[in-house]
């Protein structure tokens, strides 16, 4: 994203010699989303991220890479390094910037906020000095500065989720048609005839950004068994399904309308819907009564019970050696960092401070780490911290077995739904928040909804 110059108007330039590499950036984004046998996600981390693939999976292929990988009897200090290579110069073509260096400019005494937090251990944007904040300023009129930042911000924050969906192009038929249908759903309608539980919107689907980069986790892990706690119209749950053909997903959901929506919309698919069980009932009553371990778990359902959800994965060890938990919505609109005196929906508030300590829980445990990322509502990768790496070349032996037969893979039984005791200070899902709605949830969906 280098410094949002692939996205935002030359207008805004507050270093104009970084153009031509914005330029040369935003050309290379472009090449990879055309390229008819590559794949990407664009994440907004920091200053951009993106993964890339081949877009054809040869599976046979992949499964004698991991194996390679693992070997057995593989000592892991054996593993060679790469030979240093002296510097030299490079041959520059037609067109291309040389390598500058840094672009100095309006330095702070750190290169970001983040930096600065890690500088001082402090996670409280409160506890960091204004000194530390990178400056933007062009104007010396304090009214056209105070326009100028304004329009800079919109340009450079307003643009960037469409520019990364624009660019990532990973979605798959199962993928577009949950989308479309959910979409054209009445989910108004459909509440108001009480067919659903609770009040539904599209917003509360995994956004598109966020199921691309699920479906790339899920092709880089390749996991054998994958659960996934709170399902919705099973946007997510279908995105881990395209990113390994032999991955077995388990959703748990309590609403059995959406069972019943999600299984009509892949009744054209069952390379899809063969390969995933969804589970009927709240997650605190069907996750207990789960075997067996899981590669990979999607948590993204009732925010005040992430911690119970996690508590009982790692208590009756659901989770593989070589696993790890995908937590969404772990910036809750921003609400378990932003002061209540700014909160637009107050009722949100009590998830917000749930989410905020479930964070902490985890940032705390002796035995987790966990990497808090800002795409969308936020994503936590959550894994153990202690790495056996026996158990784990056996977890990866386990998913690449010589001769394994896909259609040998166990579903699991579904369970009857009944209702859940919420503990104390704990709340209850409640549906959707309805408030400033526009006609797309955000605008990923909007550019995705258009291409």
């Amino acid at each position: 994203l280098y410094n949002g110059y692939p996205y935002v108007d030359s207008h805004f330039d507050a270093q104009p010699a970084r153009r031509g590499f914005g330029d040369a950036i935003r050309s290379f984004n472009q090449w990879v989303h055309d390229h008819p046998h590559l794949e990407q996600v664009v994440i907004p981390v920091r200053d951009g991220m993106s993964i890339v693939r081949r877009r054809e999976i040869n599976f046979e292929g992949f499964r004698a890479a991991m194996l390679h990988k693992y070997p057995a009897g593989i000592d892991s200090s054996e593993i060679p390094g790469v030979a240093s290579v002296a510097p030299k110069t490079s041959s520059d073509g037609a067109n291309m910037q040389s390598y500058v260096g840094r672009f100095d400019g309006s330095n702070a005494s750190h290169a970001s906020p983040a930096m600065a937090a890690a500088a001082k251990n402090s996670a409280n944007p409160a506890d960091i000095d204004p000194s530390a904040l990178p400056t933007s300023t062009k104007w010396s009129v304090l009214s056209s500065r105070v326009e100028g930042l304004v329009a800079e911000l919109s340009q450079v924050v307003g643009r960037q989720d469409a520019y990364c969906v624009s660019q990532s192009d990973a979605e798959g038929p199962a993928m577009r048609a949950v989308r479309e249908k959910m979409l054209t759903t009445d989910w108004a309608g459909e509440w108001q005839q009480q067919r659903t539980m609770f009040s539904y919107g599209e917003e509360m689907s995994t956004d598109p950004l966020e199921a691309m980069l699920l479906k790339e986790l899920v092709f880089m892990a390749m996991p054998r068994r994958v659960l996934e706690v709170g399902m919705f119209v099973g946007y997510g749950a279908v995105a881990m399904l395209e990113g390994s053909p032999e991955a077995q997903v388990t959703s748990l959901e309590i609403d059995p309308y959406l069972k019943d929506w999600l299984v009509s919309c892949l009744g054209d698919m069952p390379e899809i819907s063969k390969r995933h069980d969804i589970v009927v009932g709240p997650a605190l009553d069907t996750l207990p009564a789960l075997t067996g371990e899981f590669d990979l778990v999607f948590i993204d359902a009732n925010k005040a019970e992430y911690r119970q959800y996690v508590e009982i994965i790692l208590e009756r060890k659901l989770l593989s050696a070589s696993g790890v938990i995908v937590c969404d919505n772990v910036l809750y609109n921003g609400y378990p960092y932003v002061d209540s005196h700014f909160d637009a929906q107050p009722a949100r508030r009590g998830f917000g401070d749930a989410i905020r300590s479930f964070n902490q829980w985890v940032h705390d445990h002796p035995h987790l780490e966990q990497v808090v990322i800002p795409v969308r509502d936020g994503m936590s990768i959550v894994r153990r911290r202690e790495i056996n790496f026996e158990g784990f070349r056996a977890a990866m032996l386990h998913k690449y077995p010589a001769g394994i037969d896909s259609s040998e893979i166990p579903g699991v039984a579904s369970v009857a739904p009944k209702t859940s005791s919420d503990g104390a200070n704990m709340q209850s899902y409640v549906g959707r928040f309805d408030g400033s709605n526009a006609s797309h949830a955000s605008p990923a969906m909007a550019a995705a909804a258009k291409n």
